[in-house]
């Protein structure tokens, strides 16, 4: 036994490991068997710091508690999904009916049987192994399920600021999540898609976006894919209730008959300058923009939210001869007729040292340096989403105006070259707005406003 330590001396230290291993029968682990102990012990290490308690919240982290509202049916013999106790006894879900589709998740409308409200029930499906019925299971599977609920969890964190959407009850079975949410009428990339939006408008939209932002900065939450895709629209009651009684007018916005319209369709097009997204011809995009593809499976999913227009109301029809029609009060009331909110935070993290290193989001509105890094060009580059989020505003509120994408191919915006400022300029807005968007939309991510700057805008204080 003592000519053992003799030996392994002279050999190198890599067969001295090796010899070492054969004498102590120790083998190297399987892929897979070490993905399911760094699982086992990341559950373990999250357990032992308080992982339950919704009131601690730790840097790098990647999955996050389970909401508040959040309650787990277990399937039976007789329990199916659909049909659990939870859903039917309170909520019925229209599949007839599809908001939106998305790589892990469908939108669908809902209605609350207690007290009638329409409702938007997101359901997410969990991992593709399991849905498709492999014997063998990913070891991660667990894990990956559970950074399905980071959305809802990040939302219930939220609540209390502006500009969100409220989730009303998470709701989890053993292959899929229901997320039971507050119904939408629209979004802003439908509603702006055709007709000319006046900067009175724009501005009651942004406004409550930019404060949502400022709140989520203010806790470290940045969301890495703000779209007009992502800002619902959510028709005030007090306009619904004077749109149903009548005592709007015919001044007050598009009639019950009207609800066959397309959405933002404008009835007179000789009054129609801005030309529509969908019109190849314009130099316009002719297709919705994919996200980036995901190098990791932290994030939620991305859906086309209330893309149905079948389904909207008819509080947000718009036509420019109502419009032209109206006087300076019911402008103001048409103008804020309703609410704006930043929804889809699936993926929305915590602003750390961590956060920065994978570049994620939609690329017609990613920032310079999420390009550059889609790219390979920087791999090392860490990427401030705060300074992210700011440009994807700033993208956002260039597209509303004109109609087209500041930037038709990532070459250009690779190359550090400027946005079609002409066409902005073109579309007849004032010079505070162009100055606010080309502050949004600085090259340098250093030089671009905080969401609590933008905020102090004079153009957002008018």
């Amino acid at each position: 036994m003592a000519l053992v330590p003799q030996v392994l001396k002279e050999f190198d230290s890599a067969t001295a490991e090796r010899i070492d291993r054969v004498i102590n029968k120790e083998r190297t682990l399987s892929r897979a068997a070490k993905e399911r102990l760094a699982a086992e012990q990341k559950e373990a290490e999250l357990e032992a710091r308080g992982f339950f308690d919704p009131a601690r919240r730790w840097k790098g982290r990647d999955v996050y508690p389970r909401p508040a509202n959040w309650i787990y049916c277990r399937r039976t013999k007789n329990n199916w999904l659909e049909k659990t106790k939870v859903l039917a006894d309170t909520y019925k879900l229209f599949k007839a009916q599809v908001l939106g589709k998305g790589h892990h998740a469908d939108v669908y409308k809902g209605i609350d049987l207690a007290t009638g409200q329409d409702l938007a029930i997101k359901v997410i499906y969990k991992t593709v192994t399991r849905r498709l019925g492999f014997v063998n299971e990913d070891p991660m599977q667990e894990v990956k399920n559970r950074r399905l609920l980071n959305e809802a969890w990040f939302i219930d964190y939220l609540k209390d600021g502006p500009g969100i959407c409220k989730m009303i009850r998470v709701v989890e079975t053993s292959t899929k999540f229901y997320f039971v949410m507050e119904l939408a009428h629209s979004d802003l990339n439908s509603y702006s898609n055709g007709i000319n939006m006046r900067e009175e408008e724009i501005r009651h939209i942004m406004k409550p976006i930019f404060e949502c932002l400022k709140y989520a900065h203010a806790r470290d939450i940045t969301h890495r894919d703000i779209k007009p895709e992502n800002i619902l629209l959510k028709t005030r009651n007090d306009w619904l209730r004077a749109n149903t009684n009548g005592s709007g007018g015919s001044n007050s916005g598009s009639s019950a008959g009207d609800s066959n319209s397309k959405l933002g369709k404008s009835s007179d097009p000789s009054k129609t300058t801005k030309h529509s997204r969908n019109d190849k011809s314009s130099g316009s995009r002719s297709h919705k923009p994919k996200s980036l593809h995901r190098l990791d499976d932290s994030s939620s999913t991305q859906t086309s939210t209330f893309a149905n227009e079948s389904y909207c109301h008819d509080g947000l029809t718009d036509t420019n001869d109502e419009r032209s029609s109206m006087d300076s009060s019911t402008f103001f009331n048409y103008y804020h007729r309703f609410d704006a909110f930043l929804a889809d935070w699936g993926l929305a993290v915590e602003h750390d040292c961590n956060s920065g290193r994978k570049p994620v989001g939609t690329p017609l509105y990613a920032a310079p340096e999420v390009v550059r890094k889609m790219k390979r060009i920087r791999r090392r580059e860490w990427i401030n989403y705060r300074a992210c989020d700011i440009w994807s505003l700033g993208v956002t509120m260039f597209v509303v105006a004109s109609g087209i994408y500041p930037y038709h191919t990532h070459d250009a915006l690779e190359a550090q070259a400027p946005p079609n400022w002409a066409a902005l300029e073109a579309s007849g807005m004032s010079r505070e707005y162009i100055a606010f968007t080309q502050r949004l939309m600085n090259l340098t991510a250093e030089l671009r406003p905080s969401a609590t700057e933008a905020c102090t805008d004079a153009w957002l204080q008018m």
